[in-house]
C-alpha cells in the first residue's frame, strides 16, 4: 500500500508542479549553451 500511495502522491505533485512551473515539463529550463555557474577545482 506504501508503494500506491508513493505513486498516486507523485502523480498529484507531477500535476501540481507542471500547473505552478509548466517550463520544467517542457524542457525549456536548462540548454547546451545554459553557463555553468559551478566553479571548477
Amino acid at each position: 500500500m506504501i508503494g500506491v500511495g508513493s505513486v498516486a502522491l507523485g502523480g498529484i505533485l507531477m500535476v501540481i508542479t507542471n500547473a505552478f512551473l509548466p517550463a520544467c515539463f517542457q524542457g525549456k529550463k536548462l540548454h547546451h549553451d545554459t553557463p555553468v555557474l559551478v566553479p571548477d577545482e
